[in-house]
């Protein structure tokens, strides 16, 4: 939880070679709009970007693991690309409408 509630983060580009975002890690990161990973990403950890209200969008082209609740409460979250098939099955992945209101 390194990270958590840190009102002063936008924008984070990862480095090649980050594999894990551990649990929490951003979680309550209000102004965080944008987030560039890494090929090396493989695990995003339960609640890592929970409550990060402003973000927009993500790709994970290699995440194959995700924890619980990652993106609960990212209501402007419009777009999430998945570039691999997951190895286990994870439930409450987003949660109370992460892509808006329509």
């Amino acid at each position: 939880m390194a990270f958590t509630n840190c009102r002063g983060l936008e924008t984070i580009i990862f480095s090649e070679g980050l594999t894990i975002i551990d649990t929490g890690a951003f979680s309550q990161c209000f102004n965080l709009q944008s987030v560039t990973v890494p090929n090396s990403l493989t695990t995003l950890g339960s609640g890592a970007f929970q409550g990060c209200t402003n973000l927009v969008s993500i790709t994970m082209p290699n995440v194959r693991q995700l924890g619980m609740s990652v993106f609960t409460h990212c209501n402007s979250l419009t777009s999430v690309t998945f570039g691999t098939a997951f190895e286990e099955e994870t439930e409450i992945v987003f949660e109370y409408e992460v892509f808006g209101e329509n």
